[in-house]
């Protein structure tokens, strides 16, 4: 028990259990020459169907219906019929949530992938078997399903923005580290006054010696700056 089958086409498996399993005749054998002729001929994913009916305990290993096939034909009984054989086929599921039709698809999608070592993908096609056995039996809505389908995405959505928040918040707090790290150095001006004090004199080659020597000086200054 507790295998997680899945099928491919979920809209033809939840016609098939709604309304194909209540109108048709019961068959001496359910296989894929039945199959074909109430309508499911597709060999890739109608064939699917044969082990999780077994799975549910509605036919036996050699294709047989059984009892439980009967009672689930009979529409006053076919809520608890399914419910019951769910409890059995999901066993483990059940003991680990409460309510597991309405916990949201990401809890079982990991639930079952842990359990069976499925890819991603696979594990979300069991979790909407899962959900839809119980959709087509009325033990939960359809508008149930999408809720749940919703509040994954959204949860799914709310780490993403959080991710993305706690990134933004990171570099803020880089940027105003390195603001605070950061010291601003004004830009320091010398200015040096010469004066000199000339003789008081009237004689002009003293002026002239003393500026000819001034421009000397100067013009050693610049000749050495590198």
């Amino acid at each position: 028990m507790n295998e997680y089958l899945y099928v491919t086409a979920l809209g033809k498996f939840k016609d098939f259990i709604k309304t194909t399993v209540h109108k048709e005749k019961v068959p001496s054998k359910v296989d894929e020459e039945w199959l074909a002729k109430v309508g499911f001929a597709d060999r890739q994913n109608d064939r699917r169907f044969i082990p999780i009916l077994k799975e549910l305990g509605f036919i036996s290993d050699d294709g047989s219906p059984t009892q439980v096939y009967s009672d689930y034909r009979d529409k006053d009984k076919s809520k608890d019929v399914m419910m019951k054989a769910l409890k059995d086929a999901y066993a483990d599921l059940f003991s680990t949530y409460e309510d597991p039709f309405r916990q949201s698809d990401e809890d079982i999608s990991n639930f079952i992938k842990n359990k069976k070592n499925y890819s991603q993908k696979v594990a979300n096609l069991a979790t909407r078997t899962f959900k839809t056995l119980a959709v087509a039996s009325g033990i939960i809505e359809d508008s149930e399903v999408t809720i749940q389908k919703r509040s994954s995405r959204k949860v799914e959505k709310q780490k993403v923005v959080s991710k993305e928040e706690h990134k933004g918040d990171s570099k803020e707090a880089d940027k105003e580290s390195n603001n605070n790290n950061h010291i601003d150095i004004e830009p320091v001006s010398i200015v040096i006054n010469i004066q000199l004090v000339l003789p008081n004199t009237t004689d002009k080659e003293v002026y002239s010696n003393l500026f000819s020597e001034l421009r000397k000086f100067i013009s050693k200054e610049k000749h050495n700056e590198p």
